[in-house]
């Protein structure tokens, strides 16, 4: 919680790493995201958020992640607590204020013009077409449109032109070469098959093994180097710290 008050990425992930929680909360029932969101630290919201924690909780006031981010005009916060996530925008806290009204009060115009655009959004009836894309293909880092692009050429185009336009006239004068086309071509469609049905053999997130693991990296012996890494590299979050 003291890494996100100051602002300290690498410590925050660290920590995280060595298994720290991420939903302590202080006397007022803020959490780390709370500060984080308040403080204006983007980054340790991105953190947070792949670690697992509570984008909603509010703290002994009623105030979520989203107002406090509202109520100190952090528009970078804003955006990526609603763009990152399907949190409420309009939760009440106990002075009956939701994160817009908090940011209209403040005169914060950007998080205002924000909000309301965001509301448009998901008001919409036709989705963007990012989400579209996604549905279709799958979101970021979970996209099969490279795969559904290569398996669409190769089985609708290159095929078939192989077989219609190239066979009937070189299958005479090049027979070994199509053979050993042919040969390849087996060898890599079973090499894909084995590889797309075998257990690439990672640990689910937020398990007791995957927190194991995490704590193990440091002191693995492939590093020879007593450099704790994690300092350095947070795996979930997937950006590097120079410190």
């Amino acid at each position: 919680m003291t890494a996100c008050m100051f602002g300290r990425t690498g410590a925050a992930a660290f920590l995280l790493g060595m298994g720290a929680a991420n939903d302590l909360a202080d006397v007022n029932g803020d959490t780390a995201l709370h500060w984080a969101a308040y403080k204006g630290h983007a980054d340790l919201i991105r953190l947070l958020l792949y670690s697992g924690a509570n984008l909603q909780r509010p703290d002994h006031f009623g105030s979520t992640p989203l107002h406090l981010a509202c109520l100190s005009g952090n528009l970078a916060c804003v955006k990526l607590l609603c763009e990152k996530s399907n949190i409420d925008l309009d939760p009440l806290d106990k002075n009956d204020k939701t994160p817009l009204m908090l940011a209209q009060s403040h005169r914060h115009n950007d998080i205002v013009e924000l909000l309301q655009t965001e509301k448009k959004r998901r008001s919409s009836w036709f989705p963007p077409l990012t989400e579209v894309w996604g549905l279709l293909f799958g979101k970021a880092g979970n996209s099969k449109a490279p795969l559904i692009f290569f398996m669409s050429s190769v089985l609708l185009w290159g095929y078939p032109m192989y077989i219609v336009r190239c066979i009937p006239i070189t299958w005479n004068i090049l027979r070994g070469s199509h053979y050993c086309f042919i040969y390849w071509n087996i060898v890599m469609w079973v090499c894909w098959v084995v590889a797309n049905r075998k257990n690439p053999g990672y640990i689910p997130m937020n398990t007791e093994s995957y927190h194991r693991s995490i704590k193990q990296i440091p002191m693995f012996d492939k590093w020879k180097k007593r450099n704790y890494i994690l300092n350095r590299l947070c795996h979930t979050c997937r950006f590097s710290m120079h410190v």
